[in-house]
């Protein structure tokens, strides 16, 4: 699978960065809900993982949620902005080099027709897509128009989708792209209950 892996060297020998990219056909299908789980699973399994998400969303994050050890800095992009939500270390407006220390870095592209460039970086590529019916028409439209061989680098994540719609779903893209069922609840940081990500996981190259 093609994308960015990041290599840097210290003291203590190379070390690579994983990047996972996530986008959603459209708006509030479960982009930012998916990166946050993801990202705290990760951490639960052993590998440093941080988010990455835009100003926007990193501030309603900082109205519904306190946000701990925020700091703030000056990068490329801009301002850049951080905090400690559960565990979970994020970063606003910030680029995957920008960011070290990390084994995996989780970004939040957002809506993909408005940041492909960026989602098109990742190691692992995740597309959210809802599953009922007036959710499905920009997917259908995404998969008649997109490149054969790029839809197969990406992965399609089914949020908030009843097994027997996922099943029929999974048969329609099969020759398309691979897929994935993932839970739309519970709360994004109950993740003993999460077990639809490790299938995620497994994607990230050792």
């Amino acid at each position: 699978m093609t994308g960015t892996r990041m290599e840097r060297t210290g003291q203590t020998g190379t070390t690579t960065t994983r990047l996972i990219t996530i986008s959603g056909m459209d708006r509030k299908v479960g982009v930012t809900h998916l990166g946050l789980s993801l990202a705290l699973k990760l951490n639960d399994r052993g590998l440093k993982t941080a988010l990455l998400l835009s100003y926007e969303t990193y501030n309603q994050l900082n109205q519904y949620f306190i946000l701990k050890r925020c700091t703030e800095r000056t990068t490329r992009e801009g301002k850049s902005y951080s905090a400690d939500l559960a565990g979970v270390q994020l970063f606003s407006n910030a680029m995957p080099g920008d960011i070290e220390g990390f084994d995996v870095l989780v970004w939040d592209c957002g809506e993909l027709g408005h940041n492909r460039r960026s989602f098109d970086h990742g190691t692992v590529r995740l597309i959210v897509s809802g599953g009922q019916p007036w959710e499905l028409a920009p997917l259908n439209t995404f998969l008649v128009t997109e490149n054969a061989e790029k839809l197969r680098s990406y992965t399609l994540c089914f949020a908030g989708i009843d097994d027997d719609a996922y099943q029929h779903m999974a048969l329609q893209v099969k020759d398309c792209m691979p897929c994935i069922k993932v839970q739309h609840q519970p709360a994004w940081n109950k993740i003993d209950m999460r077990e639809d990500l490790n299938e995620i996981i497994n994607l990230l190259p050792r």
